[in-house]
């Protein structure tokens, strides 16, 4: 029996030391799945028999639901929460609105512990306020436990939203403060089947340039669509100005909004129809304009604007004549200089009227200047803050915002001196604040009872993260109570940072020997440092709408990452870009190399280079090399120093066909596929993207990834090598030890056994 037990361990061990040898570790674990596709919008309005927030727009009821509003929860003592959304532009709100809350109530409990049951004989948790757009409309007694539905009216006077975004607030504020006194639970639940009955009449949108981005962007539960429409044969400047207004609208709505250009050929009827017009241009090259009833109408070849000045950018919007529920915004002018000071006016957000509201004559822009150096000291009174106070309990972020003249980078010893107070009644180990600057952390603060009197702490500023232009500080401050019966309504959680706060910002001339850090991964980095895209251009060809499609992708996507909104964007055409360009800007080239005379110009200088004529790219730096069939789509990202200037860099992004290009647009606008970039070069099928350092030989081919039927392999390397993992020797030493010392403790145990007894 006990040769048969030694028999089997030493099998068990044997076995499970070549296991732990024979697996290869790609059988461990499991294998990467590509991401999901990932589409470009279209710049269309669903209809309405797709659409049920559309179908709902016929309706005088909207449900919390369709406004994207998620069941809500509010737990006693004291808690609220706010619900905010949007009406149509075409809607004018009339008497009778109401607001139906479906709510659950829970009475009873141990305060502190979220009850989900009712618990019998009690009658009495508190209140609940009902507030929309910050006016009171009702108080609910919380003295029943169960479901209810209860229905408020909304006062006229409450329809009117004191927002500048016209967007409208519900706020229920919970208040059970009787809970500390009897130690029970209050929890009330806010339920999506909850919704509004909002009688409305149908008018015309506004068409106020004022209020821009609105009513193209109008931010309500039915969708929003801009088409931005230019010249079939656009010159330079009208192109630019069209990327201009891409970039603002990237700002403005903070990327929400889908807007797709098309030259004016492809307008077809369903757009026309079905979303918001954005023109570009000058007039001569929209005769259709002539049925919008513009105030500055098209008169033969120009805008009929009385008074204007010949170079004046003429901005203005009117009712759509194909959908009176949509707008027509006109961005023009009578020369190339006027259409493009129009884009860059709209671009700012802040668009002034004259006479008529919807028009506007921009004589000339004055980009702001940043290279008068401010002092090296200042307070945020001398930037124009005042005390500010935040006393919402959680998280709440305060701005600040400085500059620092272009072409200076900070000393070393920069920092910010944050001078503040707050109220002694926060839990300290919960409570706390961390200071960000242009989104980085670079500090934090712990409270204490030396703090709440005069709280002072000194956080260095990098150098690394101060850029030139403007610079954002926030400050993030999250407040918690020392108790839940803390009534946060009665302002007792409160931190003060103080105006006397100062930041001491020395300045030094950038070292010009310096040269950019190129990486993908540090994508948009260079090209969005300059203050207002001034030091940014982008090059296209003619005749390539796909092209010009992209690089409104670019840089609307620029506009909304970076926050810019008056911007000095640069466009050349692939055959006419100047050397003042080339010195002065880095540049986004865009569009088939075949079509781009600038791509042969760079020639060896791009981290896989073309042939002319060709657009499939040689990838001789790399490990393996393929051989591709024409028409096979593949999309490319190169990044380089510019050969003409090596302080200045180039991003090339390109495409084998217009589906190739679209790809490698989508992947530096999605940030799902961006984060995969990385190195010098990467090319791109559809979602997959293979990135690759060419400077240091390579990681793999690129062209790997094309479509399966049109790649011809040249060449087999060896098989790869599947390296041992290093904790596979001593597993295999630590076994067998083990089964060393079963066997000589089993054989000592059996020779005491057999030993005679005496």
């Amino acid at each position: 029996m006990m040769k048969k037990i030694v028999n089997t361990l030493i099998v068990i061990a044997l076995l499970a030391a070549m296991g732990a040898v024979a697996v290869p570790p790609s059988y461990a674990r499991e294998p990467m799945r590509p991401p999901q596709p990932v589409s470009y919008t279209n710049a269309t309005r669903l209809s309405a028999a797709h659409s049920p927030a559309l179908q709902a727009a016929d309706s005088n009821t909207v449900p919390f639901e369709l406004l994207g509003f998620k069941e809500g929860t509010l737990r006693g003592p004291f808690d609220a929460t706010s619900y905010f959304f949007g009406v149509p532009a075409n809607w004018s709100l009339a008497d009778g609105a109401q607001v139906q809350l479906h709510l659950t109530i829970y009475l009873g409990g141990i305060l502190g512990v979220d009850s989900t049951t009712i618990a019998p004989g009690v009658n009495f948790g508190g209140t609940l306020e009902v507030q929309f757009n910050d006016k009171s409309i009702a108080t609910i007694l919380l003295d029943t436990s169960g479901d209810s539905t209860l229905t408020f009216d909304i006062p006229a006077e409450a329809l009117v939203s004191p927002s500048l975004s016209k967007r409208n607030s519900l706020r229920l504020i919970l208040n059970s403060g009787i809970n500390c006194d009897f130690n029970q639970q209050t929890k009330v639940v806010v339920r999506t089947d909850s919704q509004f009955v909002l009688p409305h009449n149908v008018v015309a949108p506004p068409t106020d340039l004022s209020v821009l981005p609105r009513p193209i962007f109008q931010n309500s539960f039915i969708p929003d669509a801009a088409t931005l429409v230019v010249p079939d044969q656009p010159s330079a400047g009208e192109l630019q100005a069209a990327i201009t207004v891409a970039a603002g609208f990237g700002n403005l709505t903070a990327g929400r909004l889908p807007v797709a250009m098309v030259p004016l050929a492809q307008l077809t009827d369903d757009l026309r129809a079905n979303s918001h017009l954005i023109f570009v241009g000058g007039a001569a090259a929209f005769p259709g304009l002539s049925e919008v009833p513009l105030p500055a109408a098209v008169s033969g070849s120009i805008f009929n604007a009385g008074g204007s000045l010949p170079d004046d950018g003429i901005v203005q919007m009117a009712v759509s004549p194909w959908n009176p529920a949509l707008v027509v915004l006109v961005v023009g002018g009578n020369t190339e200089a006027g259409v493009v000071k129009a884009a860059q006016a709209v671009s700012s957000g802040q668009v002034r009227a004259g006479t008529l509201p919807n028009l506007a004559l921009v004589s000339a822009v004055q980009p702001k200047d940043f290279g008068i150096s401010p002092a090296v000291d200042r307070t945020l009174a001398d930037l124009g803050y005042a005390d500010t106070t935040s006393n919402a309990p959680g998280l709440t972020t305060e701005e600040f915002f400085f500059t620092m003249p272009q072409g200076q980078k900070a000393g070393a010893d920069a920092y910010l001196n944050l001078l503040f107070t707050h109220s002694t009644l926060l839990e300290y180990d919960r409570s706390g604040v961390v200071i960000r600057l242009n989104s980085q952390p670079i500090g934090s603060i712990r409270f204490s009872d030396e703090s709440a009197l005069e709280g002072e702490t000194r956080i260095n500023l990098p150098a690394t993260t101060v850029r030139p232009g403007l610079n954002r500080i926030a400050i993030d401050v999250d407040l918690v109570p020392r108790t839940v019966c803390v009534d946060p309504n009665l302002n007792r959680l409160w931190m003060r940072v103080d105006a006397g706060s100062s930041i001491h910002v020395p300045f030094a001339p950038a070292d010009a020997s310096l040269q950019p850090i190129l990486d993908l991964t540090l994508y948009p980095s260079p090209f969005v440092l300059s203050p207002l895209f001034s030091g940014l251009a982008f090059v296209v060809a003619p005749n390539d709408p796909a092209g010009w499609r992209t690089a409104a992708k670019i840089a609307y996507d620029y506009g909304n990452r970076v926050g810019a909104g008056f911007n000095t964007l640069a466009l050349a055409y692939g055959d006419a870009v100047s050397d003042d360009l080339k010195q002065s800007r880095d540049l986004i080239i865009i569009g088939r190399p075949s079509t781009l005379p600038i791509v042969s110009e760079l020639g060896e200088s791009l981290p896989a280079p073309f042939e002319a004529g060709n657009d499939l790219a040689i990838e001789k730096n790399l490990q393996v090399a393929y051989h591709l069939l024409p028409g096979v789509n593949v999309g490319y990202v190169e990044l380089l120093a510019a050969p003409w200037n090596s302080k200045r860099a180039v991003l090339l992004v390109a495409g084998s066909t217009e589906t190739g290009l679209d790809w490698a647009g989508t992947v530096l606008t999605t940030p799902a596929l961006r984060s995969q970039l990385s190195g010098n070069f990467a090319a791109i099928n559809g979602t997959q993207v293979v990135s690759s350092d060419t400077r240091i030989g390579g990681l793999q081919s690129a062209l790997a990834v094309a479509v399966p039927g049109n790649v011809v392999p040249v060449a087999i390397g060896q098989p790869p090598t599947v390296e041992r993992p290093v904790w596979v020797l001593p597993v295999l030493a630590l076994t067998v030890l083990l089964m060393m010392a079963v066997i000589v403790f089993v054989a000592l145990s059996a020779l005491r056994r057999q030993r005679p007894r005496r």
